[in-house]
């Protein structure tokens, strides 16, 4: 492999000459042909379409190539599609590199023959951009959409592809298919990964994503910024496993049917909701504050038993319909019928954060009886992060209860605070009594996070310097806000 690190780059940004007369990217250029074995190549800000045509003629092996924030631009990205010529003597097997059969195997016998010409000088040409499983275009300026399409069409083993300039590869290639729906033979596009984030919202047509689900169809995992009412057609992405999703709307009914369909397949859900706080609840019929981590953990619970990763954050709405789908409101009045669920619920569970974003608002927390038998049920979590109006229940009695249910052996992080903003002392009432149940039941600990709780700063500096002397291997962080 052959990465070029931020941190790199940062230190040959102090040498402007270097870079400024282009003596840099000539001295890739003339390395970059004796190193023809390697899979993997990283030159962010440094790559251009000259490098790219360098990258085409000496390097068959690539399978993962990373050119953010670079000047490459659409021309660089059909350099990859012209023939890569090497004499038969140097293709060796990547010794570094252990290559599925799967794709082999799942392809057309023709498939990988069409991609390789033999000359009569016994040289062999190459198609990188048939090879490619990974290109990474973060912060590409000078590639347009049309380069994308390119890429889309062309590169024909893809799996990872990270772009998002004015419009995000998700809405290229919704575009792309509208554009395309006359003809009756689909592309067949291998993606494992859709992405959408912010600064806006995308809500395809039920019929745009009909067709995504039969051109996309190893897609694994989608991160989008969307509405409710649009997850239910994801339910058709037959190997979806992550899902990443930030509601503009609120928690209603179409996020508790894809869990109902779609639960038993996720291993990682991380759901946020931003409904405007200010918003009257006309905006959305019958809508709840304060409900959304006990809707989504609890649905999670019940419907997604193999997840390993759960993270909730915002202070968005809960639709009246979504409660009333689940019970939401019967369940949680039940202690006997959380106790007796949560035992078999996130039993592979190794992450879970609850972040509000939001400390002016007492009701954003979660359901005292709930939140702490999930915690007396997680027996191979690793990471968990509270971030919120914790501090009404969360008390050394409250943590001493779920410890003696649960010791936590995999617990590597521990954060609770009221916010990421900086800590005031006491706002979440932890004492000594607590760390000190933690550092002595959890043998993997790795760090602790502290803000906002009930320890002062000659208590803190105290525990620091036990730490140090006794040569744990345990940090203590905590923010005090200024």
């Amino acid at each position: 492999d052959l990465n070029v690190s931020k941190r790199l780059w940062l230190i040959l940004w102090e040498y402007e000459e270097i870079l400024h007369q282009g003596l840099l990217k000539q001295a890739i250029s003339e390395a970059l042909p004796h190193l023809a074995a390697i899979s993997t190549l990283s030159l962010p800000y440094l790559a251009d379409d000259g490098i790219m045509n360098v990258i085409r003629k000496y390097l068959p092996c690539l399978i993962s190539l990373d050119v953010s924030h670079s000047c490459v631009t659409d021309r660089g990205l059909r350099h990859l599609m012209s023939p890569c010529f090497i004499t038969s003597g140097l293709m060796q097997p990547n010794p570094s590199v252990i290559r599925s059969l799967t794709s082999l195997l799942d392809s057309p016998e023709n498939a990988y023959s069409s991609q390789i010409v033999w000359n009569s000088d016994g040289r062999v040409g190459k198609c990188l951009a048939s090879e490619l499983e990974v290109l990474k275009m973060e912060s590409c300026d000078s590639v347009t959409d049309s380069g994308i399409r390119f890429v889309l069409e062309h590169y024909t083993n893809l799996k990872t592809l990270v772009y998002h300039q004015r419009r995000s590869v998700l809405e290229i290639l919704l575009k792309w298919l509208a554009e395309r729906a006359d003809n009756d033979k689909k592309p067949q596009v291998r993606l494992e990964q859709l992405e959408h984030a912010f600064p806006y919202s995308i809500a395809p047509f039920s019929e745009q994503l009909a067709t995504l689900t039969s051109v996309c169809t190893r897609l694994t995992a989608i991160n989008i910024v969307t509405e409710d009412f649009v997850l239910p057609h994801f339910v058709g992405f037959s190997h979806l496993n992550t899902l990443t999703v930030e509601l503009e709307d609120c928690i209603g009914e179409g996020f508790i049917i894809f869990l109902q369909q779609k639960g038993q397949d996720l291993r990682e859900l991380y759901v946020s909701c931003s409904t405007d706080p200010d918003s009257t609840l006309s905006t959305v019929q019958g809508g709840h504050q304060g409900q959304l981590f006990n809707i989504v953990t609890l649905a999670s619970g019940i419907y997604c038993t193999k997840v390993k990763k759960l993270s909730v954050s915002g202070c968005g709405l809960v639709s009246k319909e979504a409660m009333d789908s689940i019970q939401l409101t019967m369940k949680l009045n039940s202690t006997n019928w959380i106790r007796t669920n949560t035992q078999t619920w996130f039993r592979q569970l190794s992450h879970l954060m609850l972040m509000s974003y939001e400390d002016t608002m007492p009701s954003m927390t979660m359901h005292s009886v709930l939140l702490q038998h999930v915690l007396s049920n997680v027996p191979v979590l690793q990471v968990l992060n509270l971030e919120g109006n914790f501090g009404s229940y969360i008390t050394d009695d409250y943590m001493r209860h779920i410890l003696r249910q649960n010791k936590f052996a995999s617990l590597r992080i521990l954060d609770i605070s009221v916010n990421d903003h900086g800590g005031v002392q006491g706002r979440i009432p932890l004492s000594l009594t607590t760390v000190q149940a933690f550092i002595d039941l959890c043998p993997n600990l790795v760090e602790l996070r502290m803000s906002d709780w009930n320890i002062t700063t000659e208590e803190f500096g105290s525990l620091t310097k036990s730490m140090s002397d006794n040569n744990y291997n345990l940090v203590l962080t905590r923010k005090i806000r200024a």
